[in-house]
């Protein structure tokens, strides 16, 4: 009796450690899926606009005179993103 108590205990244990191993791989490959579709996602997200080097910046000023006057005035500034290679 004592024999096939050992034996269950020790059949139970590698079921169990053999269930373990198993789980633990799938849940290692559900995180690294979960990851590579989470930076997937925020790639897409930070690419969706294709952004130009370039950029025309027109800015109305409306202020008021030293006499209460209200003078408006248009700035247009060009823009161009330089590339250091140092």
């Amino acid at each position: 009796m004592k024999k096939k108590v050992i034996f269950l205990v020790v059949l139970i244990i590698f079921i169990l450690i053999f269930l373990g191993i198993i789980f633990k791989n799938n849940i290692e490959n559900k995180t690294i899926d979960i990851l590579n579709n989470s930076i997937e996602n925020f790639y897409n997200y930070i690419n969706k606009y294709n952004y130009s080097d370039k950029a025309l910046l027109d800015v109305t000023a409306k202020y008021k005179g030293a006499h209460g006057s209200v003078n408006p005035v248009n700035f247009n500034y060009n823009a161009m993103l330089e590339k250091n290679e140092t």
